[in-house]
């Protein structure tokens, strides 16, 4: 009996940390793997020149203890990033665009990171249905919890590998009507789940 009980808690950890690995190796994937430290070839030389941070490797020897430092005064920048494919998602679409959203020191340097953004563009409303149900797909393997609703006619999904939509652990896409132009859509995708909470 105790053996049973050893296999099923055995079982259900690899399971659930399978999934938290599968969701944050999804996650990075859709950013590039810049938050690894292992930025793909198509965004390379942009994170090389705003966020060359992203580009060494990080030091996993243990944990380091920093002196308290004064912050400094900082403005947001948002940087922006145009692609027409994306090496591990592959829906059609016309345009995709990355946005990171970054405090900068006066001399321009990235003080830290506030959001990342991705964003789809479709000719057409059934490419822009198949790609946000292609993500449903992706993540809803990986995840704890989802919600899908409908709010102020924008279709929005939000997986979970917490057992609850938080901030942390969570990633949110909305689809939506492009305002600018008749007929066509958008496909917003964040990490964190604070657009309609």
């Amino acid at each position: 009996m105790h053996r049973l009980i050893f296999i099923f808690l055995f079982v259900t950890s690899q399971s659930s940390f399978g999934q938290v690995t599968k969701f944050r190796d999804l996650t990075n994937k859709m950013f590039f793997n810049i938050y690894i430290h292992e930025p793909d070839t198509l965004v390379l030389p942009f994170i090389k020149k705003y966020y060359p941070h992203f580009t060494e490797k990080r030091d996993s020897s243990g944990w380091t203890m920093y002196p308290d430092i004064e912050i400094p005064e900082y403005y947001p920048v948002v940087n922006s990033f145009q692609f027409s494919k994306h090496p591990f998602f592959e829906p059609r679409f016309r345009v995709g665009q990355l946005d990171i959203l970054s405090n900068n020191t006066k001399d321009g340097k990235p003080w830290s990171i506030r959001d990342s953004h991705l964003w789809f563009y479709f000719d057409n409303k059934q490419d822009a249905e198949a790609a946000f149900e292609k993500l449903c797909s992706m993540f809803g393997n990986a995840s704890k919890v989802k919600k899908i609703f409908d709010k102020s006619g924008r279709k929005v999904a939000q997986y979970s590998i917490q057992d609850e939509i938080e901030i942390v652990g969570t990633v949110e896409f909305i689809l939506t009507e492009d305002e600018l132009y008749p007929e066509k859509c958008k496909l917003f995708f964040r990490m964190g789940a604070m657009t309609y909470e």
